[in-house]
């Protein structure tokens, strides 16, 4: 069966160095549990002073590594080259991915319109990880987090109904809601989708075409997120939708 990982990343988190991966580490992890390919941002982007700095290492080291690792474009709209990171890579990109609880601003700024408008244009989808980490144990460094507003993130999909929004790492009662408003352009990764009979009960309700398939490594063992997957009692034909089919049919694989 053909796999899908939205949520992988490379670098260390932070000064933990049990939370780290290289791109020679990931690979070898992806080719090992049988993935078809994973979409990749450098942890370094969430807190980096100079994005585009980051950006530019980013893309020019991943061009090294087979197509099984798809880059994601990181962005910040509070710094400088916010245009010029999306001019040089956004057509290397398989998306692109805003930290905004992590980097302080909210998606409704006016400073983000070019970048809703940009993946309108380029039919790029958005990643946006509504958490990471186990945010209780890192509050010396993000003790700004605010609770995730829901209501946000819908008006956002609302006003870019042409846009593909997937909300990665989401809580299972932000899942839900997020789910149950029943837009169109709305997804969600199974990442922190834990709790006995939780996906199936979320599926049964919402349907299959609205959940991808995400390990959020190296925060998680991608060997982990995968066995919680095949441990569920679901069809075949739903696990495709899961691992795989959802995904390939928003994010782009021709870079």
């Amino acid at each position: 069966m053909k796999i899908i990982d939205v949520d992988l990343h490379i670098g260390q988190w932070l000064h933990n160095s049990a939370v780290q991966s290289s791109l020679a580490t990931l690979q070898k992890a992806i080719r090992r549990h049988g993935i078809e390919y994973g979409l990749a941002t450098p942890l370094e982007s969430i807190l980096a002073e100079d994005n585009l700095e980051v950006n530019y290492r980013f893309f020019k080291e991943i061009e090294g590594y087979s197509l099984q690792i798809m880059p994601m474009l990181a962005l910040n709209p509070q710094q400088p080259g916010l245009e010029k990171a999306m001019e040089r890579y956004i057509d290397q990109a398989a998306g692109i991915k805003l930290f905004h609880r992590f980097q302080r601003y909210n998606l409704s700024d006016s400073l983000l319109e070019i970048i809703y408008e940009t993946a309108q244009s380029t039919q790029q989808p958005i990643v946006i990880p509504l958490h990471l980490f186990e945010e209780r144990i890192a509050v010396h460094y993000f003790d700004y987090l605010e609770e995730v507003k829901v209501e946000d993130l819908l008006q956002t999909a609302d006003a870019w109904p042409a846009v593909n929004f997937v909300f990665s790492a989401p809580l299972p009662y932000e899942a839900i809601e997020l789910l149950a408003a029943g837009r169109k352009n709305i997804f969600v990764t199974t990442s922190f989708l834990e709790g006995e009979g939780l996906l199936e009960e979320i599926i049964d309700k919402y349907g299959v075409q609205k959940i991808l398939y995400g390990s959020n490594y190296p925060f998680f063992y991608m060997e982990a997120s995968l066995r919680k997957l095949c441990s569920q009692s679901f069809s075949r034909h739903m696990m495709e939708h899961i691992y795989f089919n959802n995904a390939n049919n928003i994010f782009r694989s021709d870079r």
